[in-house]
């Protein structure tokens, strides 16, 4: 009896699957908003956030601190913080998946996302 093997993805297929899933999971909306990110060690830096979505946000690269893999806290002014993890870091952009999906109206960085 056979068993059916999975399909093994090249890294190009791989790329693509991946770029899709994101989409699928929220689109990025451009925002220019000053916030404050913060690293677990109480280390901040101002920032701007350049795009966000339900899942995450990116901003320009400007805290030297910052290392993929890392947990920051986002806040703008006295608004409660969204918590996140620095995924990818790029000369242009670093990538802030949130740890929690923001709720479309919510409070904080959430009344930036729409239904």
């Amino acid at each position: 009896m056979l068993a059916s093997m999975p399909k093994l993805y090249g890294a190009n297929e791989a790329r693509a699957a991946e770029r899709e899933e994101r989409r699928l999971r929220g689109a990025r909306r451009p925002v220019q908003l000053d916030v404050t990110i913060t690293s677990v060690r109480g280390v901040e830096a101002p920032v701007a956030i350049r795009d966000i979505s339900t899942y995450g946000c990116s901003i320009p690269p400007g805290a030297d601190w910052l290392r993929m893999g890392a947990f920051v806290w986002l806040r703008a002014g006295g608004e409660s913080a969204a918590v996140g993890i620095v995924r990818w870091i790029r000369e242009e952009a670093i990538g802030i998946e949130f740890l929690r999906p923001l709720v479309p109206g919510g409070p904080g960085l959430a009344c930036l996302i729409e239904d």
